[in-house]
């Protein structure tokens, strides 16, 4: 199964009743915020982009029982050495570089076994936030079926949120957990687009399967209210990629192009 044939879990607006007298007939109601399921794909000897789509009672990699690492350990493979572990790759665009962290497991030692270690074997106090992005590399761990990770968790409920695009390579998501077409989203409006594409911004949707990327570029600067604005092809079509919950995404900015934020609005209502 591909990434992009996630399952979203249908959030739920939770009423729960406290106990609460108030009178002979009365009860206090406490409502949550509303909590859901995103399920991601991370196919054997592959590598697969993902993001953080809920918010987790606990966002360590390595914290109490249920926390984000959790959610993916359960699913991963680890090793008792990071050459015959699943691995997680975590970008940095300031620095264009990556942090590794890879599972422990088989060590028969319950100090490491299902935790999150970097490469010098030291134990990973790396702590996520919704829309955080990074690589799930299962091309060396054990595992030959595909991994299906949970994320369990609050859904956001920010009115904005930011997303900071840097020049060069920045990996990114749509910081909610809906389905937003390329082309209906507002990223074309801060992005630096051209009439050909290598003078443009870029999106890039990586494919596990095939091991190839889809291209997206931003169109501008043509006169065409109908072209200007919009995410194209190479080959000068309309795209069709769509920013997926629990999915993560490459922007390509122009490395003259100054670092821009990209202000995007909650797409739901929490009443």
């Amino acid at each position: 199964m591909r990434i992009r044939k996630r399952k979203t879990g249908i959030f739920l607006a939770v009423s729960i009743m406290a106990a609460s007298l108030l009178g002979p007939t009365a009860m206090a109601q406490v409502y949550t915020n509303p909590v859901g399921f995103i399920r991601a794909d991370a196919i054997p000897g592959a590598l697969t982009m993902v993001s953080v789509p809920l918010l987790a009672a606990d966002m360590n990699l390595n914290g109490t029982q249920g926390c984000v690492g959790e959610m993916l350990s359960e699913q991963l493979e680890g090793a008792d050495y990071a050459g015959g572990a699943d691995s997680l790759y975590i970008w940095d665009p300031t620095t264009t570089s990556y942090s590794q962290v890879f599972l422990v497991q088989g060590t028969g030692d319950p100090l490491y076994d299902n935790k999150w270690f970097d490469t010098s074997f030291n134990e990973s106090n790396l702590v996520l936030a919704v829309g955080d992005t990074f690589w799930v590399d299962r091309r060396y761990g054990p595992g030959t079926e595909t991994a299906t990770i949970t994320f369990l968790g609050w859904v956001p409920t920010e009115q904005t949120s930011t997303v900071t695009l840097y020049p060069g390579l920045t990996m990114f998501a749509w910081p909610y957990p809906t389905e937003l077409a390329l082309n209906d989203s507002t990223l074309g409006a801060v992005g630096a687009g051209a009439d050909y594409a290598g003078g443009a911004d870029s999106v890039y949707k990586w494919d596990p399967a095939t091991g190839t990327y889809d291209q997206a570029w931003l169109v501008g600067g043509t006169g065409d209210p109908a072209w200007d604005g919009k995410w194209v092809t190479p080959n000068f079509e309309l795209s069709t990629i769509t920013l997926e919950p629990g999915a993560a995404f490459w922007y390509d900015r122009l490395p003259a192009e100054p670092a821009v934020d990209w202000s995007c609005d909650r797409p739901y209502p929490l009443d």
